[in-house]
């Protein structure tokens, strides 16, 4: 079972954040799918804004919409997919200390030299 969509915001570039009900958020980039298809009434940047929740998963006013086992599948892929906290939240704790939200657990993963932290996992602590 695949989490539902909760909340959806356009960012620029053609960006957009989500929540998912699990308390998962993720970041979603679609310029690759523009180009393509159905996708074109999206590239219209005023269209784009347009977007929303429906059921469980997101759609835009001009009828594009999309699957959301899709929409979960590449934000996990994309390693955006992340406690509600927030990435950028977690990055912020990890810069001042490195035993917040699992680096100390992938520390032994990284080079001893690497000052980025890894991005935190999907796993449930």
């Amino acid at each position: 079972m695949y989490p539902s969509v909760k909340e959806v915001t356009a960012g620029t570039d053609y960006v957009l954040s989500i929540v998912f009900n699990n308390g998962e958020h993720g970041v979603l980039d679609m310029k690759e799918f523009l180009d393509f298809g159905i996708f074109q009434r999206i590239k219209d940047y005023d269209a784009f804004r347009r977007v929303r929740v429906a059921f469980d998963t997101i759609e835009w006013d001009c009828g594009v919409d999309l699957d959301p086992e899709f929409v979960y599948a590449r934000c996990k892929a994309a390693g955006t997919a992340a406690p509600q906290r927030g990435v950028f939240i977690w990055f912020i704790e990890a810069q001042r200390s490195p035993r917040h939200h699992g680096a100390r657990r992938n520390r032994s993963s990284r080079s001893a030299n690497s000052a980025k932290p890894s991005p935190p996992s999907l796993e449930h602590t």
